[in-house]
Formats: structure tokens, sequence, C-alpha cells
């Protein structure tokens, strides 16, 4: 759930099904958001929310670590979003680069093509839809390209009320693309919730759809407080009975008229060891 720098770090586990990219803001959520998160990395989480940024928005991501001890991943990238009243659908564009080692005997790099567009009706109700494109390469696996996307909405209960679902990587892929770099199909539902003195909690509940048939779940949530005028603290924590690890995350993010600045960090506790740290820079206009 480029498609949870910024997702679950994508190819550090190959089992299991994930988003493209998570981004310093989510990854400091514990990989939370689905309802609500009022940034460009939003939509790699849920499309939808691209028709609820309050701007727009011209990011530039930079992500390094490792989620489990061996694996070590880099990402970097833009992103842009489009979100003026006067456009039919609000829409992003994100192209990110990724190298990955410790997947297979040697470093796998990716090239990540990712776009989504929503549309919101009534000032309750988002829609909306992602593609991507996923190119890997390396010296052990043979180069392989895939397409998939994710399908999402956003309900507004009340104003600081939301729920959300999810259905990524609809497309199952086939043979041709290595189980290593293969994204998988996942449900989620989301919930936000603004509550006093400018703090917002988030719980999402992720469902990997293949080879689950206990229905093993991925809980994430995260509560996020502003501190001052211009700063905002996060704190966040992951259970993910599918890989069987637990992890833990934090964040700080100056928020500025125009610019913006963000960090996440998530730790791995499952005694295995990794950590992966994220920073994104951001211009609104």
């Amino acid at each position: 759930m480029i498609l949870s720098l910024l997702v679950s770090v994508f190819m550090s586990a190959p089992a299991s099904a994930q988003n493209v990219f998570e981004g310093p803001i989510a990854k400091s959520l514990g990989g939370s958001g689905r309802a609500g998160l009022d940034s460009v990395d939003g939509a790699f989480l849920n499309p939808a929310l691209v028709a609820l940024l309050p701007k727009s928005e011209l990011t530039a991501y930079y992500q390094d670590g490792s989620r489990t001890a061996g694996q070590h991943q880099t990402i970097y990238g833009l992103d842009m979003s489009e979100n003026d009243k006067e456009v039919l659908f609000s829409g992003n564009i994100a192209y990110l680069r990724t190298r990955t080692t410790g997947l297979v005997s040697s470093p796998v790099d990716g090239e990540i093509w990712h776009g989504a567009f929503a549309k919101s009706f009534f000032d309750r109700l988002s829609v909306g839809v992602s593609v991507y494109h996923y190119q890997a390469k390396g010296t052990a696996i043979d180069t392989s390209e895939q397409w998939n996307g994710s399908l999402g909405g956003v309900f507004m209960i009340l104003p600081k009320l939301g729920v959300s679902f999810v259905y990524d990587n609809p497309i199952h892929q086939g043979s041709h693309v290595p189980t290593a770099v293969r994204f998988l199909p996942q449900q989620s539902f989301g919930v936000y919730w603004g509550i006093p003195y400018n703090a917002k909690l988030r719980l999402d509940i992720v469902r990997p759809d293949d080879d689950n048939p206990e229905n093993r779940l991925d809980i994430r949530t995260a509560i996020e407080s502003a501190v001052g005028e211009f700063f905002v603290f996060r704190l966040g924590g992951r259970f993910d009975e599918f890989e069987g690890q637990r992890f833990i995350t934090a964040g700080l993010g100056f928020n500025g008229p125009n610019l913006k600045i963000d960090y996440g960090i998530e730790k791995n506790v499952s005694g295995v060891g990794g950590a992966v740290h994220s920073v994104d820079l951001r211009g609104s206009f």
C-alpha cells in the first residue's frame, strides 16, 4: 500500500504486498494516512487525497536505510501536484529512482513513474485512481517491467473526521516479473480524526490479498501535533502480522507558508535491526 520515499520500503519484503513508496510524512506516521494526509506523498497511499490538497506542491525526496538487517535501499526523486479549483481533475506525477542491495546477490536498480488523478464531490467525497510503471534491473535478475496502480476513496463524515478505502495493485503480475520485485494486491481501511489542541489521529488497517489464508493484518497508527506556529511533531507505530515485524516511527516537520521540510524515521524493533531515514523539501504555490 513510488507507489506506504517514503513505501514501506517496497522491495524489502519480497513476499508481502506493499505500496510503491512512502514519503517522510507517511513514514513518520507508521505508514498511516489514507483517510487524511495533506501533502503530495499522500498520493502514494491513496490517490483520492490529491483532491484534498490545500495547495499545489513541488517536492524533492531522499530516503536511505534498511528495514531489516542485510537489506539496504536508497530512493530519491521529484513529485509535483496540481490542485487548482479551475481544473476538472486534481493531478499528481512523480518520478523516483531506487537502488536496493541485499535483496538478491547483486544490487537492483529501479525506476518508477507514478501518476494520480482525483475528483472531489460535495466537499465530502473524493475518489481517485493512480497508475505506475516500475522497471527493475540488475546483474542477478532479468530486466522486468510492471504496470499497476490503486483505486481509492475518502469520505469526510465531519470536517475533522474521515474514513477511506483503498485497493492497491489490482493487476496480478505474471511470472515475467521476479517475485523479489513484485507488488502484490492489498486492501486498506483508514480513519482520520482531528482532535482538540491541533492534534490529528490516524489509523490504517491493511490486508494483503495474496498468500494470506489467515487474513493477517498490517496495522498502522499515529498521532500528529502542531508545536508552535511552524513546527509539527509526529509519532507512530506499525504492527505487521504478515511480515511478523514491528516498527516505531517518528518525525518532525517545518511547515512554513510556502516552504516545508519534513523528516521521518522508521525503526525496526523486531530484533532483526534496521532503520530508514527519509526527508523531503516541499514548495507550495
